[in-house]
């Protein structure tokens, strides 16, 4: 369908993808693939407090895992030597501080602009948070460490980061 659009003069041809978007987006799937009583099962599940839904690490799958087992896991896999000591505090209030400065003296050597500095200033942050996927595929059903560092003081430097060296990646 996209190859006849382009054959379209260029201002209509994006006249007219933005008309299609803009329905795909609206459109609302109402019908369930689900029989009445699954989803009855998955109701009654998720009222349960003690069970989690969790995103298994390799395939499209979920695993209904008993909280006290994943927590389990996931201590098991903090427990272990490799794993750094605990810290006293939570050191995201002094990396918040000290990114801040450092992007306010790239704005004084006018390294970025206005609007990049306010972008990149990070203010409220929180410290990056740990969870696990299971690995289904291994015996014991091991958990897979996953760090989301979305909230972090250093979250939207990453991002633009990533955007400055993504043109780069592949042409070396």
């Amino acid at each position: 369908m996209e190859q006849g659009i382009w054959k379209l003069a260029p201002g209509e041809a994006d006249i007219v993808l933005s008309k299609v978007t803009s329905i795909l987006k609206r459109h609302n799937s109402t019908e369930c693939n689900l029989r009445p009583w699954e989803l009855k099962a998955i109701k009654e599940l998720r009222s349960l407090s003690d069970i989690l839904f969790i995103k298994v690490d390799k395939g499209n799958m979920t695993v209904v895992m008993k909280k006290e087992d994943y927590d389990e896991k996931l201590f098991k896999m903090l427990s272990n030597d490799k794993t750094p000591e605990n810290l006293k505090r939570d050191p995201s209030a002094k990396t918040e501080k000290l990114l801040n400065k450092f992007i306010s003296r790239l704005l004084d050597n006018q390294k970025i602009t206005q609007g990049e500095c306010f972008n990149l200033k990070s203010s409220d942050a929180n410290a990056p948070s740990l969870y696990g996927q299971p690995k289904v595929h291994k015996p014991d059903i091991p958990l897979r460490p996953i760090v989301s560092f979305i909230g972090s003081p250093t979250y939207a430097l990453s991002k633009k980061i990533v955007n400055l060296l993504a043109p780069l990646v592949g042409n070396t």
